[in-house]
């Protein structure tokens, strides 16, 4: 009896985690938001030995958006010299907490942020892209890239 008991328990629980051959049908999602309703803005500031980013997040739609993070990371911003070269990541060399959070942006809201390159780097053109790592429903990852002069 044992060794029946043993045999069926495995066959029980394949097929309690079998798939089931039902689907239903896709579903049209609607209401689906264009990123063009929640804008990234980015602007570099020459500031003696340092270049400023002031950087804003503004909700341009009729509702509210929800936004998660898996990190304590809100964004990410790289810069490039006029020949592609990474210059400057505001990553590197940094720890996130890994804790879910939630932030939402009411309509008409506007979320301010910044970060400080503490280097002036040789004068010429450069390129600055910020990506706000908040997911929202039926919203892309939200971006935003900007050339800047340094003299």
């Amino acid at each position: 009896m044992k060794r029946l008991l043993v045999m069926l328990l495995p066959v029980l629980l394949l097929i309690g985690c079998g798939k089931d051959e039902q689907t239903e049908p896709d579903k049209e999602v609607s209401g689906g938001m264009e990123n063009q309703e929640v804008v990234l803005s980015v602007d570099a500031i020459q500031e003696p030995e340092q270049i400023k980013f002031n950087m804003s997040l503004k909700n341009q739609s009729e509702r509210a958006v929800e936004f998660q993070f898996s990190t304590g990371q809100k964004f990410e911003l790289v810069v490039y010299d006029s020949d592609n070269k990474e210059r400057y990541r505001y990553s590197k060399d940094k720890m996130f907490t890994q804790a879910f959070q939630n932030m939402t942006l009411e309509p008409g809201e506007t979320y301010d942020f910044s970060d400080v390159w503490k280097e002036v780097p040789e004068p010429g053109t450069y390129e600055v892209k910020v990506t706000f790592k908040g997911r929202a429903e039926n919203l892309k990852q939200v971006q935003a890239v900007q050339e800047f002069e340094v003299k």
